[in-house]
């Protein structure tokens, strides 16, 4: 059985389904900057898992195609590709 979340915004075109989520346990700062400085470093971190044409359709969608070169290179820059 698949639940369907209404949201087809993923970059493949499809439906998210909750079985594209897994539950996790875990801990976070309590300190609002350190827990900012991970989700950040947490996010970059998936964003480099991602292919390419992905990295580039995900900055389209956050910061519009005017910033992508910017961001591309700032992520380039981060992890060195």
């Amino acid at each position: 059985m698949q639940t369907d979340l209404g949201y087809s915004g993923d970059c493949d075109g499809g439906v998210i389904g909750m079985d594209s989520y897994r539950v996790t346990v875990g801990v976070e700062p309590t300190n609002d900057y350190d827990k900012a400085k991970q989700e950040v470093i947490q996010a970059m971190t998936s964003v480099h898992k991602l292919p390419v044409h992905q990295q580039q359709k995900l900055a389209e969608e956050l910061v519009g195609s005017a910033n992508v070169a910017v961001l591309l290179n700032i992520f380039n820059q981060a992890f060195g590709r």
